[in-house]
C-alpha cells in the first residue's frame, strides 16, 4: 500500500513471473516448454513426432478469450482437463485470493479488446432458426467436427496440431466477441495455428450470410437443446447399379461395418447389376463382405474420406485370410505375407458388356512359389431351375508345380443369420458339380470336385475347401462357386439428376490476365490436370473420379464433363500417355485403358505398388512426373505421428519413389513430411513441395536428389537419422500455410515470357498462387519466392452481402495447356477449409501488360541482383532508402510453428543500376549462408506506381563465388 505500491497490473505480471507460468505455457514471444518438448521427443523414440503433446496450451490472448470466472479457475489449475491428448498436467496453485485476482486483472488488462456492438441493420435470426442452422453448420456446413470433439462425437486420425477442444457449451468459458475475431482469422491471434479462417459462407444456409452463420454456431453450441452429431459426415456419392448397367468398381478404403468396425484399406468393391455386391480385401485376396441392395456410399467425415456398404450384409469375414491354399506333399500351405500383403494386384477389368469384373494378381507361397491367379465375378440371375439370385465366383490358377493341388477355401462362420438364407449354393469344375447347403456343412463329399472339411490344425474352424480341377500338362487349376440367397428385389428407379446452372465467372486476382472459373460442375475437386492429344482436358478429383472436360459450344472454355474412370482412392496425379491415362492413387500407380473406344476405361493395369497403406487419410500418393528414361516419380505422405501403426504398413511412408518401366519400385529419398507437389524443370531436376509443421520450420520446395534425407524421419526409419539436405527454397509460414502442387513455366511460354523457367506453387489455405525461382550454385539449388496472385480486393463487401467472393478457392494443382494457358485446380475440402466439398478449374490467359515488379532475385558474391519485369526509374532505383533487406533463420525446437530468430538488417554498401534499367545489384556488407533474406522494394517504376510484386524471400544456402 501507499503511493509507491505497484499497480494491480504490475503485481499480476510479477506474480506470473515468480510463479513461472511462462516456463511451461507459450505466450507472446515466450515459447514455454516448446524447446524442451522438442529435445525430449528426439531423445525418446516413442515420443518422436509427438512434441506437440508435451506443450501446454498457449496463453496468448487468454485474457481476451476467457470469461473472468473461468479464467479465475484456470489460473489456479481448478478447471477439468479438456485436452485429452496432452501428455503433461498443470499443477494446482494455492494462490491467495488477492494473488489470483491480480493475475486475472493483469491478463484482462493486457489482452482484452473491447467488444464491438452488433450491426443493428442486420438482425440475426431467432433462436429456433439459429439452433437448427447451427447444428447443421457445426456438422456438414463448416465441418467443425473435422478437428473438434463435439459432446460424445470425437474425430479420428487427427494430427496433433489439428486437435481441437470440445465445442459444446463454449459460452460458459469463452467471450463471444473473441469467438468472432478468432473465426475470421485465427492466425492473427495465435501464429502458426492450423485452424482455417472462415471467410466464405456455407451456401444456402441463412441467406449465405457468414455473419449470421457464425452467430448461429455460437447460439447452437450454447443451447441446452443442441444435439451433437452422431455421424458427423456427408454422403458425397451414393451408388446404385441399374439392372441394365455395367458393374461398378470402387478401389478405395471401405468401412467394414456401420460403426467403425474396422476398415479394409486395400479394398476392391464390386457392385453387380442384380443388386449383389462384395468387397475383396487385397491384402489377403479374400472375400471380406457380401451384401444385397444398394451398392455403396462415399462419406467425408472431417478429413477422412471412405466408402461404406449401402445394403443388407449377408456375409462378413471376422478375420480375413487368403481364400486360396496349395496342397504339396500332403501338407496344406497358405500364402505368406511379405510386409503388408500376400501378393500384388496386377490388373482389374470389366468384361461381358461390363457385367462381369475380373481381377488378376500374383500370390506368394512358401519356398519361392508364386501363383498367377485370375478371379471373375459375375451376376447369377434367378432361373426356373434355381429360383435364387446371387453371384458366381470363378477362379483360374496358373503356375502350380507338378504334383501340387489347389484348394479354394470358404469360411462359413461369416454368414449372417437372415431370412434370405445366404449360402454357398454350388461348387463346380469342368468335370463335376457338388452342392452344399449351410445346414449340411458337416457333409464331406467324396469327390475332389465337391466340398470337404479340412482337418489341418492351421485352418480356422468351420472352414470348407473345394479342390480345383488341375490340368497336369499346364499346371493350371480352375473352378467356380455360386453364392445365392432366396430373395429378389428390383432396384428402385433412379432419381433424375437436376441440371445445375453453370456459368463462367471472372476472378479479380491477377493483373494483365483473364482469370476465369470454368463453367463445370462444382462437385469436381481437382488434384491433377493434363491434356490428351486431341486437346481434351483430363482431371483427377479427390472424390476418386478421372474426368474428361471438353468445350461443346465453341467459346474456348471447357463446359462439359464425362467420366473416364471413377472411384479410385484419392488420386493425386494424372499423366496422359497416348490414348491411356496414368493415375497415382493411394495404394498404387495405374494405367487406365479404354480398349473398346467407348470413352470409358474398362481395364486398369498396376504399374507400381508395394508401399505401406492404411485407412489413415495422411497416406497420400502424390505425382506423377516422368523422366527421359520413362521412369515415374511419386511422393508419399509420412506416418511420423502415427505411433502404434503396424510396422508392416509403414514401408516407404515419407519417401520419394521411382517406378521403373518394368514396375520395380525404388526409394530414392526419405524424410518428407507431407509432400503434396512434384514437378520437373527444364533441366530435368525434380522438385517437391513439403509442408510446415513438426521439424519443418517453413513450407519447403526441395530439390530431389538420390539418397537425400529431408528432415522428418518416418515412424520406423533408421536412427540416428542422416544430416538433412538443405532446403532449396524456404517458403514463409504463416504468410503461406500449405504449398502443394508445383508447375514450371515452359521456357518457350508466350503468355508468361517474363517468368519462363520459374515455378508456381499452389497455396491452398490462403487461396493463392505463389511464384518461385531457383538458382544453381555449384551442386546446390537455392532460390526465392514471390507473391503471384493478388489478395482478393472485393472480399470484405462479399462477406456481408452474401455474394460469392470473386477469388480462388484453395489451390491444389496447376498445369500449362498445349496452347499455353495456365489451368489451376481449386477446391474447398470440409476437413481443411470448412464448408461443403466443392471445387472448380480456373483458366488463366494473358490479355494485357503486367505491372512492373520484381521478376527474379539472384545471389551474387557480395549481395543480390534484382531483375524487374519492366525498366525502372534509374534515379529512384539508385537510392538505398528504396530497399529494405532483413535476414533471419528458424531452428525447430519442438513447436508446430517456429519463430524467427537472429533477425538483422545487413548494411547496404551501394546500389548499381544496370544500363538498361531492368536490374539492380545490391552490394551488402555481409552475406550469411543459412539465412532467409527478405527483400522489399518501394516504388521505383517509371510511372511511380507501387511494384507488384514488391517483395521477395531468398533462401541462401551457398554464397556464390
Amino acid at each position: 500500500d501507499g503511493p509507491f505500491a505497484p499497480s494491480v497490473f504490475a503485481r499480476g505480471a510479477d506474480l506470473m513471473r515468480r510463479r513461472n507460468c511462462l516456463a511451461c505455457h507459450p505466450r507472446g514471444l515466450s515459447s514455454g516448454l516448446t524447446e524442451t518438448a522438442g529435445e525430449v521427443s528426439e531423445q525418446h523414440d516413442e515420443l518422436l513426432g509427438l512434441s506437440e503433446s508435451l506443450v501446454p496450451p498457449a496463453l496468448t490472448s487468454v485474457g481476451d478469450k476467457l470469461l473472468r470466472p473461468y479464467l479465475e479457475q484456470a489460473v489456479g489449475g481448478d478447471v477439468p482437463r479438456r485436452l485429452a491428448w496432452l501428455k503433461v498436467d498443470m499443477p494446482r496453485f494455492n494462490h491467495a485470493p488477492d494473488e489470483r485476482a491480480a493475475i486475472v486483472d493483469y491478463l484482462i488488462a493486457h489482452d482484452r479488446i473491447p467488444s464491438i456492438a452488433a450491426d443493428a441493420n442486420s438482425p440475426s435470426p431467432d433462436a429456433g432458426v439459429q439452433l437448427v442452422a447451427g447444428q447443421d453448420l457445426v456438422g456438414r456446413g463448416f465441418s467443425c467436427t473435422a478437428c473438434h470433439r463435439v459432446g460424445p462425437y470425437e474425430p479420428r486420425d487427427l494430427a496433433l496440431a489439428t486437435h481441437g477442444s470440445d465445442l459444446v457449451g463454449l459460452g460458459q468459458r469463452m467471450r463471444r466477441s473473441w469467438f468472432h475475431r478468432w473465426m475470421h482469422g485465427p492466425l492473427r491471434v495465435t501464429p502458426g495455428v492450423e485452424m482455417p479462417a472462415y471467410t466464405e459462407a456455407s451456401p444456402g444456409i441463412l441467406d449465405s450470410r457468414l455473419d449470421h452463420q457464425l452467430d448461429a454456431i455460437w447460439a447452437a453450441l450454447n443451447d441446452p437443446a443442441f444435439v451433437a452429431p452422431t455421424m458427423a459426415g456427408v454422403v458425397e456419392q451414393d451408388l446404385v447399379v441399374p439392372p441394365d448397367g455395367a458393374a461398378a468398381i470402387v478401389r478405395d478404403v471401405f468401412a467394414n461395418g456401420p460403426t467403425d468396425a474396422g476398415w479394409t484399406a486395400r479394398g476392391l468393391a464390386v457392385g453387380l447389376n442384380n443388386r449383389h455386391n462384395l468387397l475383396i480385401d487385397l491384402e489377403t485376396f479374400s472375400v471380406r463382405k457380401w451384401w444385397y441392395g444398394d451398392f455403396a456410399r462415399q462419406r467425408a467425415r472431417g478429413k477422412t474420406w471412405f466408402w461404406e456398404s449401402a445394403g443388407t450384409t449377408l456375409f462378413l469375414a471376422d478375420s480375413p485370410a487368403p481364400s486360396l491354399a496349395v496342397e504339396r506333399d500332403g501338407q496344406v500351405q497358405f500364402p505368406v505375407r511379405e510386409r503388408q500383403t500376400v501378393g500384388w494386384l496386377t490388373n482389374w477389368q470389366r468384361g461381358n458388356d461390363g457385367r462381369d469384373v475380373s481381377l488378376r494378381y500374383e500370390l506368394r507361397f512358401p519356398q519361392g512359389l508364386w501363383l498367377d491367379v485370375t478371379e471373375t465375378i459375375s451376376p447369377q440371375i434367378e432361373t426356373a431351375d434355381e429360383p435364387r439370385t446371387g453371384w458366381r465366383h470363378s477362379i483360374r490358377v496358373r503356375g502350380l508345380p507338378a504334383g501340387a493341388g489347389a484348394l479354394w477355401l470358404h469360411r462359413g462362420d461369416g454368414m449372417q443369420p437372415d431370412p434370405a438364407d445366404p449360402r454357398v449354393a454350388t461348387f463346380e469344375t469342368p468335370v463335376g458339380r457338388g452342392r452344399l447347403r449351410r445346414e449340411s456343412a458337416t457333409d464331406t463329399p467324396p469327390s475332389r470336385t465337391g466340398w470337404r472339411r479340412l482337418s489341418d490344425a492351421r485352418v480356422p474352424a468351420n472352414t470348407l475347401a473345394a479342390a480345383l480341377l488341375i490340368d497336369a500338362a499346364t499346371g493350371e487349376g480352375s473352378g467356380s462357386v455360386t453364392w445365392t440367397i432366396g430373395l429378389h428385389l428390383d432396384a428402385p428407379p433412379p432419381v433424375p439428376a437436376k441440371p445445375l446452372p453453370r456459368v463462367a465467372r471472372s476472378l479479380d486476382v491477377l493483373d494483365g490476365f483473364d482469370v476465369v472459373r470454368l463453367p463445370l460442375d462444382d462437385h469436381i475437386m481437382p488434384t491433377g490436370l493434363d491434356w490428351r492429344p486431341d486437346g481434351t482436358l483430363v482431371i483427377c478429383s479427390l472424390r476418386g473420379d478421372i474426368l474428361l472436360a471438353r468445350d461443346t459450344d465453341g467459346d474456348g472454355m471447357e463446359d462439359a464433363l464425362s467420366s473416364f474412370a471413377d472411384h479410385l482412392a484419392a488420386p493425386f496425379g494424372v499423366l496422359v500417355d497416348g490414348d491411356d491415362i496414368l493415375v497415382s492413387h493411394k495404394p498404387e500407380v495405374v494405367r487406365l485403358i479404354d480398349s473398346d473406344g467407348d470413352g470409358r476405361a474398362d481395364r486398369s493395369e498396376v504399374l507400381g505398388t508395394g508401399w505401406g497403406f492404411t485407412d489413415n487419410y495422411h497416406d497420400w500418393t502424390v505425382g506423377l512426373v516422368r523422366d527421359a528414361a520413362r521412369n515415374l516419380y511419386v511422393v508419399l505422405g509420412s506416418d511420423y505421428q502415427q505411433n502404434g501403426r503396424p510396422p508392416e504398413t509403414t514401408r516407404y511412408r515419407g519417401h520419394a519413389l521411382r517406378i521403373a518401366p518394368d514396375g520395380v519400385v525404388t526409394s530414392i529419398a526419405s524424410g518428407l513430411r507431407f509432400a503434396c507437389g512434384i514437378a520437373m524443370n527444364a533441366d530435368g531436376a525434380i522438385f517437391v513441395s513439403d509442408n510446415q509443421g513438426e521439424q519443418n520450420p517453413f513450407n519447403e520446395i526441395n530439390h530431389l536428389i538420390e539418397g537425400g534425407f529431408y528432415g522428418v524421419p518416418g515412424l520406423y526409419d533408421p536412427r540416428p537419422t542422416p544430416t538433412p539436405q538443405p532446403v532449396s527454397v524456404h517458403v514463409r509460414h504463416p504468410a503461406t500455410r500449405s504449398v502443394n502442387g508445383l508447375v514450371f513455366v515452359p521456357l518457350d511460354s508466350r503468355q508468361f515470357p517474363e517468368f519462363a523457367g520459374h515455378g508456381l506453387g499452389c497455396e491452398y489455405d490462403l487461396k493463392a498462387l505463389i511464384r518461385f525461382s531457383v538458382q544453381k550454385v555449384g551442386d546446390t539449388y537455392q532460390g526465392a519466392t514471390y507473391p503471384f496472385t493478388r489478395p482478393l480486393r472485393s472480399y470484405d463487401r462479399s462477406l456481408r452481402s452474401g455474394t460469392e467472393p470473386q477469388g480462388l478457392m484453395g489451390t491444389m494443382t496447376a498445369a500449362f495447356s498445349p496452347t499455353g494457358d495456365l489451368y489451376v485446380g481449386t477446391f474447398l475440402d470440409s476437413g481443411w477449409l470448412g464448408g461443403t466439398n466443392r471445387g472448380a478449374v480456373v483458366r488463366i490467359r494473358r490479355v494485357g501488360p503486367i505491372p512492373t515488379g520484381i521478376r527474379e532475385v539472384r545471389a551474387v558474391s557480395d549481395g543480390f541482383t534484382i531483375e524487374f519485369t519492366h525498366p525502372i526509374n534509374a534515379g529512384r532505383a539508385a537510392d538505398p532508402n528504396r530497399y529494405t533487406i532483413s535476414a533471419y533463420r528458424r531452428i525447430w525446437k519442438g513447436g508446430y510453428a517456429t519463430p524467427d530468430r537472429d533477425r538483422h538488417a545487413p548494411r547496404i554498401e551501394h546500389i548499381v543500376v544496370a544500363d538498361d534499367a531492368r536490374s539492380v545489384r545490391i552490394v551488402l556488407a555481409k552475406m550469411e549462408p543459412g539465412f532467409v533474406y527478405d527483400v522489399a522494394v518501394k516504388a521505383i517504376s517509371t510511372d511511380g506506381k507501387p511494384l507488384w510484386p514488391a517483395s521477395a524471400h531468398y533462401t541462401l544456402n551457398v554464397v556464390p563465388r
